[in-house]
This record gives structure tokens, C-alpha cells and sequence, in this order.
């Protein structure tokens, strides 16, 4: 899967509508251990991540059929992390509560589950996640 840096020019504020959005820490790739706050939101069927609510350029795009998510049990460090991952590639994040784990969990399999990216097939209900400060 390639996306192309000019499809993460993109801003928070352009989503009049998300499926699911919140608060999670993200692990830095490349095998670091390093977890960085970034606001999420899932739309349709894409993940995208921003440094903050404002964000004006997604850091992370992931265009979620194809994908699984799961709890990452190996992740010693995050009592609530999970991972998104197919062949060779795999994005962990961690949320604050089980709770929040869950909602992420469900928003994100079901939007693998969606048919593309301009809204048809599977609609996810709305969920804003705003958790406290990790």
C-alpha cells in the first residue's frame, strides 16, 4: 500500500463528519519505544492521525480494508494497546481506559469492513473519545 504524501494534505477542521475520533498515543515506527500523543479520527474507511486538534496535515494516513486491529498484548509498556497491521506493516497505539480501547477496537474494524473511501458501504456511528491527558 502506497499513499502519497499529498493525499495527508488534509486538516482536521475538512471532517464535518467522522466515524470515530479522540485522543491516542502512537508509537513512533521504525522500532522505536518512543509514544507520541496525536488526535485520531476514522473516517469512512481511514484512519488519520494529526498532532493535535488543529492539525493541518495528517501524519498518519492508513486506508484501513485490508487491515486487522487487535489488542497488542506484546506492548508491556501500554496496558491498553493495540495494533492495526497487515502484511508487513503494523501501526501500535495505546488509549487511556479499557473502555476507549474498546470503542477504538470496534470503530476501526468496522471500518475495515468498508467498501471506500467516499462513504458507501458500512456507516460506523459517530464516537468522540476525549479521554483525559496520558
Amino acid at each position: 500500500m502506497i499513499v502519497l504524501p499529498e493525499r495527508r494534505n488534509v486538516a482536521v477542521k475538512d471532517f464535518s463528519e467522522v466515524d470515530c475520533e479522540g485522543w491516542l498515543l502512537q508509537r513512533s515506527r521504525r522500532g522505536s519505544v518512543m509514544w507520541k500523543k496525536r488526535w485520531c479520527l476514522v473516517h469512512s474507511n481511514t484512519l488519520y492521525t494529526f498532532q493535535n486538534k488543529q492539525g493541518t496535515k495528517a501524519e498518519t494516513l492508513v486506508r484501513l480494508p485490508g487491515f486487522t486491529v487487535s489488542p497488542a498484548d506484546e506492548v508491556k509498556s501500554r496496558q491498553f494497546a493495540f495494533k492495526v497491521y497487515h502484511t508487513g506493516t503494523t501501526f501500535y497505539f495505546a488509549a487511556e481506559t479499557h473502555f476507549e480501547l474498546s470503542v477504538w477496537l470496534d470503530a476501526i474494524t468496522t471500518a475495515t469492513l468498508a467498501q471506500n473511501s467516499q462513504g458507501e458501504g458500512i456507516h460506523l456511528n459517530h464516537c468522540l473519545i476525549l479521554g483525559g491527558l496520558f
